[in-house]
Order: structure tokens, then sequence, then C-alpha cells
């Protein structure tokens, strides 16, 4: 969990530690100090506490008014551009605040309030290194003061450094000790440090602080009991996150984490259930990729391999995510094209997810598959490949498309049923299989391979590795030779491991994962838990009995014996979560099945495992309509995540990935670098990210989305770009777009914002336009910024046009078809059977004539 600042005004300058995703935080502000009314020369202290009214009352636009008019007439002092950096926080215009404080600190302020606020800005728009100097020139200014230490803590906490975090939340609390959040936030700390037992004690301590009013130190409390493997109480503590948060309007969605446990509990419908109530209106990114793993889980494919595209919204797979300009296959003609597949995740996955080469062969693609360094020389056995590179810079030619190994059956409308399951679809070198033959040995007795622990980093291998302890009846088991395969054994596995022959240990020859694929061909069975070495069985169509525990990954379901993805393999289960001597006793019992009918010939009966069933009673569950889950794809603008009941939209993104691009292109050629603008109805962001991307870093966009859900999508579509900073998604609603229920809620107009440059109003809701350039007047006059609305049909256009002329714009209209010849996908087909988009373009009749409008046609 990361907690930030947020600022709040009351007869003094306060801040409130506030947890962002729980606006409704109880922790009572106490004030900062530093308030500019009392470091005001006489002649407009007056005004600045009267803006501060005007601020606290939510009229934003009548402070800045007043402030701006005090500028005019008396000077831009540092407490005036204090007061006015103070009004754009509260406004949520956090780039124009911190441009605020830093100027108010570069004319000589330097109190308290103005280092915590200048920190507070820098930590939101990801200026940590110069907010964490702000934070100790606060504290330095004030050590007695909570509010400083709270500052600093949520700086270090955002950046990762825990252990120091912690000590600015003790000290905090220190002084404070009615800030009894300081502890829920010592506990995600303590969480992040893996300490679960010592985040649920400061959790309770939170929680009882708190008269157990607080939902957020309920799921904390929740998630240490998860990590500490107690699932029944943790899943009650998370209905009670539930209960509270819903009773106090604390929104911490605690529902992520706790439908990610009761599938880890293996309760996958109601996990699904859970997650199908609050993604329509809460579409948390690793929400949606944990209930594509839930929906995997109960065999709900086509759904699951959709939501799972959410994984990329992880901040570890996004750093590890190539730049490629290829766009991703999705269905095109790959007739003497070449297709770039690339391996992502582990090298399980890549071993098991190669199965797909073949398909995408059958259609005319000359494959070239990336994988890590350590699985070429094994890759080069896939069948179906052309080319194997372990880095990007080794291809010469530039693929025609390019695809991330996982999404395979995403693309592909892979089913429980379509599995592509046909194998060896792995082949190994003869020649190397000959000599770990002989390095094996020829003998009667049956070679079985053990493999029983995983990586000791992986999240799950705490559950998925068997302890070595626990495998000493298999060594009593007669006729059988066992050799270890086990690259990375733990440094307690040795005292419990035979001694003799009864085990060989063949790691030390392992020089690959050749070696182990050679060494597995040698041998009758592998026995594993869930590594690479069991999808190299599985993958040579070899015998595999694989260990899985309760929380088994997706892949293997949640029950039955057999596997859809591999023939060969046999699961056993654990019967509940630890018990892995159970599952020993079961694989011993059935490896003695197997000798003895080898003595009767029958070997080969007693080692295949039971079909793999198709379906289970969570299949057949009804999903959640299609219209109100949102989802992610790949485009020309990169990754966006889109909400399927904005047809056209998400139709056009799916199949040409892009949107109405030629709009993208005439506003690229209009607007310089540095520019500033403005975007209504920006819907889920799409051409907010390319306007951000044109305007640069020096430019500023301003976006406008009155519906909540869209809103939050449009800003997590920025933050996968990285450009979050660069636009301010105003949170108050803007005049045309916003109905005025109420009306003591003060609307934004353009004319409010007060902005000095403006060279842009794009207006995407044709209806909105009026009311929008009605609020702009002021600004359009004084600005002469460049004028974009979308026209539902001629006759609106006309009216806008009659509407920019008044102004004195020349005008111009724009018709698009949705579908492009050369759009982004290289689609060829108009699934949109000549569907046209209708907007203005009016520029001042007094610039450049040579815009590019040539393709335009001008209305008189």
């Amino acid at each position: 969990m990361v907690y930030c600042f947020r600022a709040s005004r009351g007869a003094d300058r306060e801040v409130s530690l506030i947890h962002q995703t729980a606006p409704g935080d109880t922790d009572p502000p106490n004030p900062a100090g530093g308030c500019p009314s009392r470091e005001a020369s006489a002649g407009y202290a007056d005004v600045i506490a009267g803006a501060t009214e005007h601020a606290k009352a939510g009229r934003l636009a009548q402070s800045l008014e007043r402030l701006d008019e005090c500028i005019r007439n008396a000077g831009d002092s540092a407490e005036l551009l204090y007061a006015r950096a103070l009004t754009l926080f509260d406004w949520g215009r956090m780039r124009e605040a911190l441009e605020g404080l830093r100027a108010a600190k570069k004319r000589g302020l330097s109190t308290f309030g103005l280092h915590l606020n200048l920190a507070q800005a820098c930590n939101v728009l990801g200026f940590a290194a110069e907010g964490e100097e702000h934070a100790r020139r606060a504290i330095a200014l004030d050590e007695g003061h909570a509010n400083g230490h709270l500052c600093l803590a949520a700086i270090l906490q955002t950046g990762r450094r825990f252990d120091e975090a912690i000590r600015s939340y003790e000290r905090a609390y220190e002084l404070a000790p009615s800030r009894h959040g300081c502890l829920a936030h010592i506990a995600a700390c303590t969480l992040d440090l893996k300490d679960a037992p010592a985040a649920e004690r400061l959790a309770r301590l939170a929680i009882a602080a708190s008269g157990g009013d607080q939902a957020r130190s309920w799921a904390l409390l929740a998630t240490a009991l998860a990590r500490q493997d107690r699932y029944e109480e943790s899943l009650a503590a998370f209905d009670r996150a539930e209960e509270v948060g819903a009773r106090t309007g604390e929104g911490t969605e605690s529902f992520v984490m706790h439908g990610y446990n009761l599938l880890a509990c293996g309760q996958v419908a109601e996990a699904i259930s859970l997650y199908e109530r609050h993604l329509p209106s809460q579409p948390h990114p690793s929400g949606h990729a944990h209930y594509g793993l839930a929906l995997l889980t109960a065999g709900r494919y086509i759904e699951g391999w959709q939501q799972y595209e959410f994984r990329w919204l992880d901040r570890k797979l996004t750093a590890t995510r190539p730049s490629l300009v290829q766009p991703r296959w999705n269905g095109q003609d790959l007739r003497g094209r070449t297709l770039l597949i690339w391996a992502e995740q582990g090298f399980g996955d890549t071993i098991q997810f190669a199965r797909f080469a073949p398909i995408f062969k059958r259609k005319g693609a000359s494959i070239i598959l990336r994988v890590p360094a350590r699985l070429k020389k094994l890759a080069a056995g896939f069948a179906g490949v052309d080319r194997v590179v372990a880095a990007f810079e080794e291809i010469a030619e530039p693929a025609h498309y390019q695809l991330a190994m996982m999404s395979a059956p995403t693309v592909l409308g892979t089913t429980s049923e379509s599995i592509p399951c046909a194998v060896p679809y792995l082949k190994v070198d003869e020649d190397q299989v000959t000599r770990w033959r002989e390095r094996i040995g020829f003998g009667c007795r049956m070679k079985v391979g053990l493999v029983w622990a995983g990586n000791p980093n992986h999240e799950n291998d705490r559950h998925r590795s068997v302890p070595a302890a626990v495998l000493l009846p298999l060594w009593d088991i007669p006729d059988v030779q066992f050799f270890s395969l086990q690259r990375e054994q733990r440094p307690y596995d040795a005292a419990h491991l035979p001694s003799g022959n009864k085990l060989i240990d063949l790691s030390s020859d392992l020089a690959d994962f050749s070696d182990t694929a050679a060494a597995i061909s040698a041998l009758d069975l592998l026995i594993a838990v869930d590594t690479a070495a069991a999808h190299i069985a599985g993958a040579l169509g070899k015998p595999c009995w694989l260990l899985l525990p309760v929380n088994a990954d997706f892949r293997w379901r949640r029950e039955g014996e057999g596997s859809a993805w591999y023939p060969t393999m046999r699961l056993f289960r654990q019967k509940s979560l630890g018990d892995w001597p159970e599952v020993v006793e079961r694989v011993s019992s059935a490896l003695g099945e197997v000798i003895r009918a080898r003595a009767g010939g029958d070997a080969c009966v007693a080692l295949a495992p039971p079909a793999a069933q198709h379906s289970s009673r969570l299949d057949e569950q009804p999903g959640c309509p299609p219209t109100e889950i949102a989802r992610v794809t790949e485009t020309r603008y990169g990754l966006v995540q889109y909400a399927p009941q904005e047809e056209a939209l998400a139709r056009s993104l799916e199949w040409y990935g892009e949107w109405l691009q030629p709009q993208l292109d005439i506003l690229a050629k209009l607007l310089p670098s540095g520019a500033a603008a403005i975007e209504a109805a920006s819907g889920i962001g799409v051409h907010a990210i390319a306007l951000a991307k044109i305007i640069g870093p020096t430019g500023h966009l301003f976006v406008y989305e009155a519906d909540s859900v869209l809103s939050r999508l449009a800003e997590q579509n920025l933050e996968i770009h990285g450009i979050r900073n660069l636009v301010t998604i105003v949170p108050r609603g803007l005049q045309g777009l916003t109905p005025r229920d109420d009306e003591t809620v003060e609307l934004d107009t353009v004319d409010a914002l007060r902005l000095p440059r403006l060279d842009l109003i794009k207006i995407n809701k044709g209806l909105a336009a009026r009311a929008i350039l009605a609020g702009a007047a002021e600004t359009i006059w004084r600005l002469r910024p460049a004028l974009f609305v979308a026209a539902e049909e001629p006759a609106m256009l006309n009216e806008m046009a009659g509407l920019a002329r008044d102004f004195g714009y020349r005008c111009w209209r724009m018709r698009n078809t949705l579908f492009r010849p050369d759009n982004f996908n290289r689609r060829e087909s108009d699934i949109f059977a000549g569907a046209e988009r209708l907007a203005l373009l009016a520029l001042p009749e007094e610039a450049d004539p040579r815009v590019p409008v040539d393709a335009l046609t001008e209305l008189e």
C-alpha cells in the first residue's frame, strides 16, 4: 500500500495524511504552520484571508481571481504566490501549484508550510529527490511538528525505503498520538519488509486505536494473516474491511487482495463473484489481473485470457516489457510475414507456451523466438520455430508483427478444449541424449528423476516447494533408482536426503536446460513440483508426476489428475494447504503400483495419467456482461485500458490499434512543443496520451472527463506511459460536461482556469461545445487557441462553426472514416462499413495561412 499527502484548508493551512484510494481517512489534521496570512504584509493580508475563505468553501475560481487581481496591482510577492499555489493545490492543479510554490521559494519565502507543501507536490508529481529535500527542510524548521515527519515518511515509503519510512512514521506518532493512521502506515511498511507477524500486531493496534472503524487497518490485518497462511481469519478480516468501508465511505479497494486470497483458498467462484461486483465501478489494474487468473482457474478461458492482459500493468512486468515498433499480431494475414514471439516471464512459462509456434507457422509465418539466454540452446528444439535469439539486437531484419508469448492464447481465442496439446513439441539433440543415457545407466531398475523445490525467490515458493524431509517414504520403494535434478538445494535439505546410491545427484552436470531435457529423456519418470523441469518433461512427452499445493497456478486448475496442457502428466494435489506428507504417501503408493506393473509388463499403462477433464461446475457460470468490465489492448499509443461499452472506440482499438488517427496527425502539425491544451470529454484518454507526447515535457494538457470510471481509466493509461505528471486531470466538473444538479457546487469554466497560455481547446462531445465555448470567451479572445470540436451531425458542425466565427475564426470540416488503409495493425478490412466521424477545426483569422489544412474543406 502506498500513501501520500493531500492538502486541505482550515482556518490555517492544514495537511492530512490520506490513503491514495481512501479520501475518507479520518486522521484529524494538524496545522502545518507557515500560513501565508501570518507573514503577509498588511497591504494584502485581507486579500489572502478572503481568498482562503473562498477556497475553503470550494469557490476556487473566485479565490484565484482575487489573488490574481492583487498580484496585478501589488506585484507578485512571495506570500501572494504562495497563497495562489495553495489554491491551485486545492484545485488538483498540482503541476501549476508546484511552479507557484517554487516561485514563492525563489522570492525568499522559507517556512515550514512552504517546504511541506513543496514536498507534497513533488511527491505527487514523481519528483522524489526534491520532495525529500523539502520534507527534511520542513523538519529542520520545526522538528516537533508531526506533519513534517509524516510527509517524509510517505515519500520514503513511495521510494520503497521502508525501514526509514517506519522511523519517520514512529516519530510522527510519538509527536501526535491521536494520528492513529500512523500505525496502519507502519503496518503497511512492515508487510513490505515481509514481517507478517509484526504487521499483524501493528494492524490490530491500529484497529483498536480507531475503534474498529478504519477499513484500511482491517485490510492490512487480513493481508498479514494471509501471509501467515491463516486464511479463514484473513477472509473474515477482509469481510470486515468491506463492511467498514461501505459504511464509512473509505475506499480502500480491499476487494483486490480479498479476491486473490479467496482464489488462494480454492474459493474460485467466490473470487470471481467478488471481482465482478467491484470492477465495473472500480477498474483497479491488479484487480483485473487477479480476476483473469480466477477466470482461467475456473476454465473460463476466453474471458480469462482477455483479463490476463492486465498483467502488463504490474510494475515488475512493465519494467521488463520491451519497446517494440511492430504492431501486435491479432489475426492479420501471416502469409509471407515474419512474426516475432518473445518470452516474457519464467522459464517454465516459456517452455509451456512455445507450443503455439506451430500454429503461427501453419498460418504462413516465419517465426523468430526471443528467449532468455539460458533457454536459447533448448529453444532451438521447439517445433515451428525458424530462428531463436537471446536479444532483440540479434534480429537483423525487422519483423512484421510481434507477440508476447503468453498472449498467444488471447489472440487465438484458446479454450480448454482447443489447447494445442500434441506432444512432443520439443526435441533434444540425440547425441546429447545418448551421452546422458550412458551417464544414467541401463540397469533394470526404474529410473526416476526428482525435483522437489523451485526458485526460492518465487512468490509462492513456500507453498509449491516440498521440504526434503517429507520425501522419506520414497527411499523405501524397491527397484527404483532416484536421480536428483534439483539445481537449487536448500541448506537444510542435505541432512534429509539418503546416503549412498539411493539418490544420485546429477545437478552438477546440468550445464543448461538442454542438459536437463536430455537427462529427462533418459529417465522413465520425472517427479517434480511446478518448475521448469516439469514443463520440459511435458513438452518432451515424457511421463511426469506433478506435485501441486492447494493454491496451484491457474494452468493446473483446482481439480482432476490430468492436465489439458500435457497429456503425459499426472497431477498429485494437496488436500489441505501445506500437507505434503499425504501427497508423498500417495506418490509412494502409486510408484509402488508402477513397479508391480513393470514386473507384469504393463508399466506404460500404469504411468499413464487419467484423461484431463475440460469442464467443471465453474465453467458453466455466466460471466459478467462484457460491457461492464474494462479490458486492455496494445495500440499505436501503447497499452491502453478501455471500456467495451464505448463500442466504436473499443472495436477500433481492438481491430485497428488506433482511434481517429487523422485528427491527431493534424493536431501534431498545429501544436508546437511546449503547448498548453485542454481536452474536454477525454474518455479513457487515448488522445490525451498522444497529445501529451506531442506537446512534450514542457507542455501542459488539462483533461476533463465527467464519468468517474472513464476518468480513472484515463489516469491509469497516462500512468502506464509515464506521462501522468505532464497532464492535469482536473477533478472538478466542467461546465457543459457535468449537469449542474447542485447549484452550490462550482463547476469550472475555461475562463475560470485563468491560464497564461492555451494553444488548443479540444471538445470530444459536440453537445457540450456550446456551454464550454461560452465559458471560454475571455480566454479565446485573449489567447486565441485553436478549436477542435467533434460533431455528431452536420447541423451541429455548422452551428459550432457559427460560434467560432463569432470569435473571429476560420473553420474547416474534417470528415474521417473509422477505417484507414494504413492503420497501425495493418488490417485490410473495414469493419465499420464506411462509417465516418465529423469534426470542426477552427483557427484564428490572423493565424499563419500556411497552417496544414490543405486536405480539409473550409466552411464559408
